[in-house]
This record gives structure tokens, C-alpha cells and sequence, in this order.
């Protein structure tokens, strides 16, 4: 990793990517288009990553089924996406991780809904300093959030970073590090695709919906079809 991001423009998309969607690929590019308006941004000297967190797993009792995992490895690949697999359960501890490599800067790309459970208390019972300490190690000098918007199921009511749920007591934090641009909303995104859900297209391939096939690139979608991954059945 030391030689791979050596002075680099670092972009994180963690997700389980079962499958990636249509959106998980707009989430990369939209990414990408934002970090093309910073002065010190150069093509080649930019690496994105599709983190796959295993600590998440373990700590919902799921067992790990290591073909499954690698599969995903091999469809992110065949989409010319780096992957990486980490045991970091908290977004500070991954950003804490990359300060030990030599990188330009890092810019963590996730959700709406995701940035609510980064304002959680119950997240940060195990450091003394709690949420602020935690804060004090994700926001270091290089880097920033890129948040990108989440459409509610149930409502269709969209997320972003003005109507998230924030606990009242972080307020003034969190208006810091919006207008320092810590925290930075992502624009141009696709509005039509905002409706499609991982979990939703995994339901539909092992009920043999033929609809997620229109949800996911047609790599993805063949590959899938091809070797029979997530439960597919012709």
C-alpha cells in the first residue's frame, strides 16, 4: 500500500458491493468529477478504492463465506476498481490508517444516512474524548467527506447533508465543518437511480426477478448470470 498511494489523491467507497449498482458506480464517478476542481488534482496521481469492511460482519454474526467475498473482489476488478479489505468497523480508525502512508489527500465517499451514524454517540462509548476525539482523528489535515445523497424506501424522501438527523448538542460542530468544507455534498448525480437498493437487486436475483438486471451494468449483470453468484438459478 505504501508504494500504491505514495503521494496520491485517495478516494473510499465502503459498501458490501452485493451486488454494485447503478448507483454505487454514480457514487465513484460523481466522487471523481468534485476532486477534478481541486487545484492539485492530476488523473494519474489519483487511486479509488472499493473498501469491504470484514469487522462489520463479524459483528452482526454473520459468517464469512470467503467465496462469496472473493467473488466480489473479482466483479469490482473486472470493472477496473482497486479493492480493498480492511477490518476498520469505524470511518475514524480508516482514516487514522491512511496517516501512516505519505498520501496527498483522502476523501471518504458515503451516504446521507451513512454521515447519521458518524454523528452517533453510541459509536464512540469505548474512547474517553467520545464523538469529539473520534472527530479529532477522521477530519486530519488531509482529510474530507464527500456525501452523497440517500433516498428513503418508504417515503421517497431524500437525504443529504440539510436534513440529515443530527443530534441538537452537534450543531456547532457540524456547521464547522461544513463551511471549513470538511464535509462536502455531492452535485450531478443521476435523481432516476436514487430507488435502487443492493439488498433489493440481491431479493430480486434469488427470486428470479428478472428486473435487477436493469439496476446493475451489464458487466455486472453477466458476470453474475455467467457464474452464478448470489444465489442465481436460470
Amino acid at each position: 500500500p505504501s508504494d500504491m498511494l505514495y503521494k496520491k489523491n485517495v478516494i473510499v467507497l465502503r459498501g458490501t458491493f452485493k451486488p454494485i449498482t447503478y448507483v454505487g458506480f454514480d457514487m465513484l464517478k460523481t466522487s471523481v468529477g468534485l476532486c477534478r476542481k481541486e487545484a492539485d488534482y492530476q488523473k494519474e496521481d489519483t487511486v479509488v478504492l472499493c473498501e469491504m469492511n470484514l469487522e462489520r460482519l463479524m459483528r452482526k454474526g454473520t459468517d464469512i463465506d470467503e467465496k462469496d467475498f472473493l467473488d466480489r473482489v473479482d466483479m469490482l476488478n473486472g470493472m477496473g476498481q482497486y479493492v480493498m479489505v480492511s477490518g476498520f468497523f469505524e470511518f475514524y480508525k480508516l482514516s487514522d490508517y491512511f496517516t501512516s502512508f505519505k498520501l496527498k489527500a483522502l476523501r471518504m465517499l458515503l451516504g446521507a444516512n451513512t454521515l447519521e451514524k458518524i454523528f452517533d454517540d453510541s459509536y464512540y462509548e469505548d474512547l474517553n474524548g467520545g464523538l469529539l476525539q473520534a472527530m479529532g482523528m477522521l477530519f486530519n489535515e488531509k482529510t474530507k467527506l464527500l456525501i452523497y445523497p440517500f433516498k428513503k424506501k418508504d417515503s421517497n424522501e431524500l437525504i443529504s447533508t440539510e436534513n440529515f438527523y443530527l443530534p441538537v448538542k452537534y450543531q456547532h460542530l457540524y456547521e464547522h465543518l461544513i463551511s471549513n468544507e470538511l464535509i462536502i455534498p455531492i452535485t450531478g448525480y443521476r435523481k432516476s437511480i436514487l430507488g435502487i437498493y443492493s439488498k433489493d437487486v440481491l431479493e430480486k436475483i434469488q427470486k428470479r426477478d428478472k428486473t435487477w438486471e436493469d439496476e446493475v451494468p451489464k458487466y455486472i449483470s453477466e458476470m453474475i448470470k455467467n457464474r452464478k453468484l448470489f444465489g442465481y438459478k436460470e
